[in-house]
């Protein structure tokens, strides 16, 4: 059985029948590719799929026609009408035979890590009361000689502002008792009144300030918090846990130089600029990390901003990561309290915020298609730094994280995380 295609008319500027004429010594797939690109160039793709559908039909016609090398196909008007939805089932028929498949890559989980440190609880209640006092030193003269060092107030227009309940001692030296007024601190947390957000926000850093201190000092020049150095050390490390073990984390650390034929120390501090955002009804705080150079652990350095630049051109994304993770770890860990001492009551921390997401990227494939002197840069150990609470901290003696490597000697994949 073969076929015989016929037309009531002409498709375009060319009867359909002198189409099939010339496609009659190919196979029926051959020949509807044909009349597909007849209908591409006539313009008969844009015509009415009614119209064409009309127009055209298959017969059975006897193989003694001299058809008999064609394979009778099975037609459908609803299943195989010549409209839109049949360019993908052209294609499909006219793709070559060696065209290949295309297998998608393998699915890649990766975690995103935000540099959002969720602010998990602040002080319930804020405290207003009138005060003679207008400048800030004056009222740190009068809690000084009490020997009290609170510093989570705000003395504006002639009022102070504190989560301190301001009727306690010491408070009676420096406001009136009787005109103390309490409110819900959700009234300025939650506020669209940016007087009030700046309020808050400037009493939540202050909570910061007394939560860091004395490990951790806020800079008033650089306008960032750095680790200290200890009075008679030359260098500071810091515990964080993993899943495995505790390790250790050198945060300030000694560089002897040569200037001018004279040694001269510095010293490299671990820091942060901060910043409070708030969305959607809960505050964050933003954790930006970078350095501090110190000549004696305490004053800035006349070269700090050039040792800064030259250190963010060379490190990447995990150093970056290792940074901010060691910061989510320690901040909430300070107000915990301790078996002497009681949580801090005023503000606490939850963890950063993450994402995880089922496509990523394996940065150590990536990493040999780099050039030279990127390679050279990835490989730095500053680049190279153990990412804490993920289980791949190097040893003591290792602590710049030169193992990243498996007991089975394989690249570790599971702990690649990346700074959204």
């Amino acid at each position: 059985m073969a076929v015989r295609r016929r037309c009531e008319g002409s498709l375009g500027r060319e009867p359909l029948e002198r189409v099939l004429a010339q496609g009659f010594q190919q196979t029926v797939p051959d020949l509807r590719a044909r009349i597909r690109q007849l209908g591409h160039h006539q313009g008969l793709i844009d015509q009415v799929a009614e119209e064409v559908q009309d127009r055209a039909w298959l017969d059975p016609v006897p193989a003694s026609n001299g058809l008999g090398c064609l394979h009778a196909p099975v037609f459908s008007k609803n299943a195989n009408r010549f409209n839109a939805e049949a360019f993908q089932g052209l294609l499909a028929i006219a793709a070559p035979q060696g065209s290949g498949i295309y297998l998608a890559p393998a699915v890649r989980k990766e975690q995103l890590y935000t540099n959002l440190l969720q602010i998990k609880s602040y002080a319930p209640t804020l405290f207003i009361a009138d005060t003679p006092f207008r400048h800030r030193h004056d009222v740190w003269e009068k809690l000084h000689e009490v020997d009290e060092h609170y510093g989570e107030w705000l003395l504006k227009e002639g009022r102070i502002y504190s989560f301190h309940d301001l009727r306690e001692f010491p408070w009676q030296r420096v406001c009136d008792r009787g005109a103390v007024e309490d409110f819900n601190l959700d009234e300025w947390a939650l506020s669209e009144d940016p007087e009030r957000r700046r309020d808050f926000v400037y009493l939540v850093r202050r909570c910061l300030s007394e939560l860091l201190y004395p490990e951790v000092r806020w800079h008033k020049e650089l306008r960032c918090s750095f680790f200290t150095l200890p009075r008679g050390k030359n260098s500071r490390s810091i515990e964080y846990e993993s899943h495995a073990r505790k390790s250790k984390r050198t945060v300030v650390e000694q560089y002897p130089r040569t200037v001018d034929g004279r040694i001269v120390t510095l010293y490299r501090h671990y820091a942060f600029w901060d910043r409070l955002r708030r969305f959607d009804g809960r505050w964050y705080l933003e954790i930006s990390p970078t350095y501090a150079f110190t000549y004696n652990g305490r004053d800035v350095a006349y070269q700090h901003e050039d040792w800064v630049k030259g250190i963010k051109r060379r490190e990447r994304n995990r150093a970056v990561v290792a940074q901010l993770l060691l910061w989510a770890q320690y901040i909430p860990r300070l107000g915990r309290g301790s078996m002497f001492d009681p949580p801090y009551a005023f503000l606490s921390f939850g963890e950063l915020g993450t994402f995880d997401v089922d496509v990523g990227i394996d940065d150590r494939t990536w990493r040999k298609d780099e050039d030279e002197g990127e390679a050279d840069v990835l490989q730095d150990p500053t680049n190279r730094l153990a990412l804490p609470g993920f289980g791949d901290e190097p040893d003591d003696s290792d602590e710049q994280g030169e193992n990243f490597v498996t007991s089975s000697g394989e690249a570790d994949q599971t702990n690649e995380v990346k700074l959204l």
